[in-house]
């Protein structure tokens, strides 16, 4: 985070902080991303060229909840006009920061 917005994004969460984060760094950002750089979980690509989450049975319920997490952290990131969804082709959400 640039220092000049640190005071801004100091009351919201790790998570925010982090969806936030990585929509510095990129153009768009996607719940792929976001699970992958927050949670950790680990992709691989399918035939048909999307990502797929490799999760065990008994992982299931931790990928819902971070699913839901980051649901409820876009909503509130887009009510607090910090970032706008967008569409891009291929994946189910992205983000961007707002202009």
């Amino acid at each position: 985070m640039s220092t000049d917005t640190t005071a801004d994004y100091r009351y919201l969460s790790a998570l925010m902080r982090s969806i936030i984060e990585l929509a510095e760094q990129q153009t768009v950002v996607s719940y792929a991303d976001i699970l992958q750089r927050h949670y950790g979980f680990q992709t691989t690509r399918c035939r048909n060229g999307r990502e797929l989450f490799k999760v065990l049975p008994f992982e299931r319920p931790r990928l819902h909840a971070a699913r839901a997490a980051i649901c409820k952290a876009i909503n509130r990131l887009e009510a607090k006009r910090l970032i706008t969804r967008v569409h891009e082709s291929g994946a189910y959400y992205c983000v961007k920061l707002a202009d």
